[in-house]
């Protein structure tokens, strides 16, 4: 789970959108279909 997974970041914000450019110098990037 994403949000029990943030814990161990220093920094985290959790964005959803349809944009790839929102990705832009992410260290983690997650990708679901469905």
């Amino acid at each position: 789970d994403l949000q029990h997974g943030s814990v161990f970041l220093r920094t985290h914000k959790i964005v959803a959108d349809k944009d790839y450019a929102v990705t832009a110098n992410s260290k983690i990037v997650v990708v679901t279909a469905g």
